[in-house]
């Protein structure tokens, strides 16, 4: 950020502190939603996770019982 970079008569260049705040806000806005987006995400997966282990477990338990009821 440019702007927030000032130089002196000296050459002496200095940063500007408070004009950072905006910036870091919306870069943790930004940030939080992100997280929220991959906390929905993680939570679906979990949910697809689970099933397919239900799934698995029915069909290992056909496998081992030699498909015994199925038709």
């Amino acid at each position: 950020v440019p702007e927030l970079v000032g130089t002196d008569e000296l050459g002496m260049k200095s940063i500007r502190y408070l004009g950072f705040t905006p910036v870091i806000l919306e870069a943790v806005k930004e940030q939080q939603a992100e997280i929220e987006e991959l906390k929905v995400l993680v939570r679906d997966l979990m949910e697809d996770n689970i099933l397919i282990r239900e799934e698995l477990e029915a069909l290992r338990e056909l496998v081992l019982n030699g498909g015994a009821g199925v038709r």
